[in-house]
C-alpha cells in the first residue's frame, strides 16, 4: 500500500526496511511497516480525500481581462512589496489569489503592459 506524508522523512524499522518519504508524494510501504509509518502521521492512499473540484465558469477573454485588471488595481493600491516581482510586475500568485483562477506569466506580462499604458499619468 502507498502512504502520503506531509514532510520529508526517512523511517527505518527493526525488520531492516527503510522508507524515504518526500513531502506530498505517495510512497510504497511494505505491510510490516504500516503501523510504523501511521505512527509518524503518514496517511494510507485509500484514506486520502480528493479535493472536490469546483467547476469554474468559463470566462470570455474580456471578462478574464477585466478581472485581471481589477486584481492589478487592488495590488497597486495595496502596494505590498511581496506582491510584485523584482521588475515591478505583479506576482502571478498574487493575481491568482485575487481572481480565483490561474494566470501565467505570459498573460500577466501582456495585460500588465496594457494596464500600465491605460493608467499612465499624462502629466508625468
Amino acid at each position: 500500500m502507498r502512504f502520503l506524508l506531509n514532510r520529508n522523512r526517512t523511517v527505518a524499522s527493526l525488520s531492516g526496511h527503510a522508507i524515504e518519504f518526500k513531502k506530498g508524494e505517495l510512497t510504497h510501504v511494505p505491510k510490516e511497516m504500516w503501523n510504523d509509518v501511521i505512527a509518524i502521521g503518514a496517511v494510507p492512499e485509500n484514506e486520502i480525500q480528493e479535493e472536490e473540484t469546483i467547476k469554474q465558469p468559463v470566462l470570455s477573454g474580456d471578462e478574464r481581462k477585466e478581472l485581471i485588471f481589477a486584481a492589478f488595481t487592488a495590488l497597486v493600491e495595496k502596494n505590498e512589496r511581496e506582491s510584485f516581482t523584482g521588475n515591478g510586475s505583479p506576482h502571478i500568485r498574487a493575481v491568482a489569489d485575487i481572481t480565483g483562477f490561474p494566470v501565467d506569466a505570459k498573460e500577466r506580462d501582456a495585460l500588465w503592459s496594457e494596464f500600465r499604458q491605460l493608467n499612465a499619468d499624462p502629466d508625468a
